[in-house]
């Protein structure tokens, strides 16, 4: 099948901008309803419109982050914070995180656990 390539570009980004949700090539392809070979015959990777198209993908993922990053921000599930922290954190902050640590009981009964950092050098071997 032959496609007028104006027409499929415009039909592409009216696609993207109206679903936030498209976030890969893949995604736009399935879109479309056109092969990805297709799609690349029409669209060649040094091509202005590609790049658009990337562009316009990109925007898609970045607010994707955003809105994850909000959610994450809001909940009390501590992977979800843990995750967070890892993205915000310093490169010092995060290789804390990645040392060895352990609880302990702190005697003190309105906070019971305490978190004791241990630090074990690597030295090649877990």
């Amino acid at each position: 099948m032959t496609y007028d390539k104006e027409k499929l570009f415009k039909k592409a980004m009216a696609i993207i901008k109206k679903d936030k949700e498209i976030i890969f090539i893949e995604d736009l392809c399935l879109s479309l309803g056109i092969a990805k070979k297709t799609f690349y015959e029409y669209f060649p990777t040094e091509s202005n419109e590609i790049n658009e198209l990337k562009d316009a993908i990109s925007q898609n993922k970045t607010n994707k982050k955003k809105r994850l990053r909000t959610k994450w921000a809001e909940s009390d599930n501590a992977t979800l914070n843990v995750c967070l922290y890892k993205l915000l954190s310093t490169d010092e902050e995060r290789k804390l995180l990645a040392d060895k640590q352990e609880l302990q009981h702190s005697g003190d009964k309105d906070n019971p656990l305490e978190l004791i950092h241990v630090y074990i050098p690597d030295n090649g071997r877990d």
